[in-house]
């Protein structure tokens, strides 16, 4: 009790004193923001591997970003993805941020998951098939390790194991998603992400590399690109681990672009492909050397085989092929 009394004692003359108090308050205030803050920001290492089999010698990829927004758009663009996954066999999704608008989801029975995500990508043939998700600047305004969760809701079908992972498909290809919002990196791969994720690509070669993320590395068009810290982390990273293509989305618009800038100092193929459902942006220019770009909805498509890359831009809702392009390499240069 003799304790407890003192502790009392000084806490009632550490408060008598108006800015002491006014300072302890401010702390106070400034530590519960950063404790619920960090309730739902997944942790810095959180990280994982994810082993897709390979059925046969090549696979289709459907990708798109930007697309959880509940409107026509949304709608129209999910029964072109269904479309797609029957006509081409596709054996994943590619989602690239921007799940849920206009500010994610707030937990694993949220009811966006039921009218934004079950009601609209559980026809016949994409209920058997992964969607490997990342995460977008629209998810982290709500709770994004509600989105991590909710991969033990629907096992096998929405795959986010963490907030930046990667996908192998045997020694084809290596799928890298890369965290755009928190691209961290400190030289421990136990630690920072993108050092975590250059070793695990260091372990397993594939023939093919693509990484995909929600912002682009270059071409900002009408929504800011990568932040100031993530201009320093991601450009680098993609041009260390000679990546052969790097998919995003925040702009909504079908974008192909070769070439370097000043934010990306390497030839890496990189392709916007953010027309999943949100309301399209005008096309602007862009950075690097333009091939190609569409202010539409629609859809990507990867037909990825041991020595080419195909890849094509699907218009929704009338399916048209408006823009396609593919990748190849001898088979030397495939990994074994």
């Amino acid at each position: 009790m003799k304790v407890l009394s003192s502790v009392l004692l000084l806490l009632r003359r550490f408060l008598s004193n108006k800015p002491r108090a006014f300072l302890l308050l401010v702390v106070l205030i400034c530590l519960v923001v950063v404790a619920e803050y960090a309730r739902q920001i997944p942790l810095v290492a959180d990280v994982k591997d994810v082993e897709h089999p390979l059925q046969g010698e090549a696979l289709t990829l459907l990708t798109m970003g930007d697309w959880g927004k509940g409107n026509e758009g949304q709608r129209t663009t999910a029964a072109l993805l269904e479309q797609l996954c029957e006509e081409r066999g596709a054996d994943a999704v590619v989602l690239l941020g921007d799940n849920f608008y206009p500010r994610g989801v707030k937990s694993t029975t949220d009811p966006y998951w039921n009218d934004r995500w079950r009601a609209l990508y559980s026809g016949p043939c994409l209920s058997r098939i992964p969607f490997y998700a990342a995460l977008g600047n629209h998810d982290y305004d709500g709770n994004p390790s509600a989105q991590i969760r909710y991969s033990r809701v629907e096992p096998g079908h929405w795959v986010m194991p963490a907030r930046a992972f990667t996908v192998r498909f045997g020694n084809l290809l290596t799928l890298t998603n890369i965290d755009t919002n928190f691209p961290d990196v400190c030289g421990f791969p136990a630690l920072c992400s993108l050092d975590w994720l250059e070793r695990s690509l260091a372990r397993f070669p594939a023939t093919w590399k693509i990484a995909f993320g929600h912002h682009p590395a270059m071409g900002g068009m009408k929504y800011p690109r990568l932040k100031p810290f993530a201009r320093r982390t991601v450009p680098p990273f993609l041009c260390r681990n000679d990546f052969d293509m790097y998919w995003s989305g925040h702009e909504h618009v079908f974008l192909d672009i070769e070439g370097r800038n000043e934010d990306l100092p390497c030839d890496i193929r990189q392709l916007v492909m953010g027309g999943g459902g949100a309301e399209v942006n005008p096309v602007a220019p862009a950075g690097g050397q333009v091939k190609f770009s569409l202010s539409a909805l629609g859809v990507g498509v990867a037909r990825v085989e041991r020595t080419r890359v195909g890849m094509e831009f699907v218009r929704a809702p009338d399916g048209a092929v408006v823009h396609s392009f593919a990748l190849e390499k001898p088979q030397g240069d495939s990994a074994q």
